[in-house]
């Protein structure tokens, strides 16, 4: 009987790694005029690039991409290099959108972990604060940051980490 049970579990999701070389998109935030930038991903896969400059305005440059099948997660985890301000947006299946703000720390390589059942404002879709699976897509946005109106946020890794 051990061995029926043991043969009935299923194996665990596996985490998800964001492909950081096809299928990335800009947006300079046109609601807020003003921004220069644009979203670039090197054909090795190894990181997106997003150059920012808000000297003449604007609120932030968004770099997305389009998310199949991702069910059940707990956290974000994401490896970035570069000055600035950034948020990780996430859209989820009812059309509602999470955004969380990450405290950079400093311009060398970080890891920044996101806890997704604390998102800084929630919007749209089911209006419920609650994410509804499968999501959607993924946003990584440079945000403007008075003391460092321009620059280049660079992500090397970007990982969904199931809920267990």
């Amino acid at each position: 009987m051990v061995g029926a049970l043991g043969a009935s579990r299923l194996p665990a999701a596996a985490d998800v790694r964001v492909d950081l070389a096809n299928g990335w998109n800009g947006n300079t935030g046109r609601e807020f005029p003003g921004a220069v930038g644009g979203v670039t991903s090197a054909p090795d896969g190894k990181q997106v690039a997003i150059a920012y400059d808000f000297t003449n305005g604007g609120q932030y440059i968004a770099a997305s991409h389009a998310l199949e099948n991702v069910e059940a997660l707990s956290t974000v985890k994401l490896k970035v290099v570069g000055p600035g301000h950034m948020s990780v947006g996430l859209k989820d299946a009812s059309g509602q959108d999470f955004l969380f703000h990450v405290g950079m720390t400093a311009s060398d390589e970080q890891t920044y972990t996101l806890n997704l059942a604390k998102p800084n404002k929630a919007w749209g879709g089911a209006e419920d604060k609650v994410m509804h699976f499968p999501l959607r897509s993924i946003r990584i946005l440079a945000n403007k940051k008075p003391e460092i109106p321009k620059g280049t946020l660079v992500i090397r890794e970007i990982l969904l980490v199931r809920a267990p």
